[in-house]
């Protein structure tokens, strides 16, 4: 493959498709896959977890809107990780940027997962009663990896034009759903649509803890903008718009969407199922055509969000090498300033992870790492004011959201099972002992002099 050498990644992404890579990294098969599942384990309460754990993930993209809009960050790919090099440096941007990489490679395998799963049971065996070979859904996921490899290789506007259509696709899916059912549960008496909410929180504390961790998982894609501010055509404006405007729109479709499965049918219903949309039209008598529609959006959806990962991880892997924290090959760039080598790397992670074929356990692996980078956003902000960075989009209520933030997010961390947080100690571990062996090749503190602003003139206090 053709190489090129000192370019940089092309800035060729507009406000929309940021705000399209970030819609379409939170509103993905979670939505169609796990609705369904959230209320068999929460019940009502799955609402309110979605939507406390969405305001959760808006102070934390309002902070990392802030970081991105600064003249140095907006330089670079990283997202959180660059944010945690520029703030605190050394072990913690590693550390950082490792899981991150970890949450987007072993999250990516799961949604991959979860989308063969589906096209298994509700397509192949639900629909053409056909019989499936026992590796189906591994194979389909890694051919689905295979071809978003190759589109992130071809270059970013090609990902970025492929991932508009499929966010148009599936929020037009999303919004027809919703209003059909409304439509139809209007003409039902209201006494029966009480019985749906009821009892809020039928599994308690432990089942809303659970469902929240989901819904973690499922709001992990806003700093996904973030991981193309070196690749935005104006960074400064369109990047912390889009952080912070994707989480605000995808927050209102996951809500709104549980509200609306509540209204067709009791959350008891629901049971396991990864079919929860189709199973609220078949309760309010929709159209079959509104029901065919929602497969292919569903498929669209996980499949746009393993693109995302692959995209978003390779970044990463990319911003990290060129910092000196991973070996410099993976910072080399083909013809089309993609970064390939990083981008093959990503996928290899991924398809290793295709070896434990769970979703659940994928999701949390994935959303411990995504979680533990949140810890080190409020203090980076913290740190780069005091050393004189501006950024031109100012957070609200600072310096309180930056501690309130990293106080949520230890308890959040403290809320996962004991087996995840041991294997994430593990990693944790595994990344120090690198540190330890590869310290003398990378930055030991963050490198923050004092930043011109957009006049030439050094930034004050």
């Amino acid at each position: 493959m053709e190489e090129v050498k000192d370019v940089e990644l092309s800035r060729s992404l507009s406000f929309w498709a940021l705000l399209a890579a970030g819609v379409g990294d939170i509103v993905g098969s979670s939505i169609f896959f796990y609705s369904g599942y959230v209320l068999h384990i929460a019940g009502p309460a799955a609402v309110l977890a979605y939507l406390l754990v969405g305001l959760f993930g808006l102070g934390i993209a309002l902070i990392s809107a802030e970081i991105a809009s600064m003249p140095k960050v907006r330089k670079t790919s990283g997202a959180i990780y660059s944010f945690t090099k520029e703030g605190l440096g050394g072990f913690w941007a590693m550390s950082v940027g490792l899981m991150r990489v970890m949450g987007y490679t072993i999250g990516g395998a799961a949604v991959a997962i979860a989308m063969a799963t589906f096209v298994k049971q509700a397509v192949l065996i639900g629909i053409f009663n056909m019989t499936v070979p026992p590796h189906f859904v591994v194979a389909l996921a890694a051919a689905v990896l295979g071809a978003w490899v190759l589109l992130n290789v071809i270059g970013v506007k090609p990902t970025a034009t492929t991932e508009m259509i499929f966010v148009a696709f599936k929020v037009s899916v999303i919004l027809l759903f919703a209003a059909v059912v409304v439509a139809l549960v209007t003409m039902q008496p209201p006494s029966n649509l009480l019985a749906h909410f009821s009892p809020f929180a039928p599994n308690g504390f432990s089942g809303f803890m659970s469902a929240a961790v989901i819904a973690f998982f499922a709001y992990t894609g806003f700093n996904t903008v973030a991981v193309f501010t070196a690749e935005a055509k104006k960074p400064e404006r369109d990047v912390p718009r889009g952080i912070y405007g994707s989480q605000i729109t995808a927050m209102a479709i996951y809500v709104g969407v549980l509200v609306v499965l509540l209204l067709a049918r009791g959350w008891y219903r629901y049971g396991r199922t990864t079919t929860a949309f189709i199973s609220a039209l078949s309760a309010v008598n929709a159209p079959t055509l509104v029901k065919l529609l929602v497969i292919p959006a569903a498929l669209l959806a996980s499949a746009g969000v393993t693109l995302l990962w692959v995209a978003s991880s390779s970044r990463t892997i990319y911003q990290m090498s060129k910092d000196g924290f991973l070996p410099s090959q993976f910072s080399k760039l083909n013809s089309r300033r993609a970064p390939w080598v990083a981008t093959l790397l990503a996928a290899f992670l991924m398809a290793i992870a295709f070896i434990t074929p769970s979703f659940i356990y994928l999701a949390s692996l994935a959303t411990f790492g995504f979680i533990y980078s949140y810890l080190f956003v409020g203090p980076s902000l913290l740190s780069l004011k005091k050393r004189g960075y501006r950024g031109q989009f100012r957070a609200p209520f600072y310096p309180v959201l930056e501690v309130v933030m990293f106080a949520l997010t230890l308890l959040f961390i403290a809320s996962f099972q004991l087996t995840v947080l041991e294997e994430g100690a593990a990693a944790l571990a595994l990344i120090g002992i690198a540190y330890a062996l590869y310290r003398s090749k990378v930055p030991e503190t963050a490198d923050v002099p004092q930043e011109e602003d957009e006049a030439g003139t050094p930034a004050q206090p």
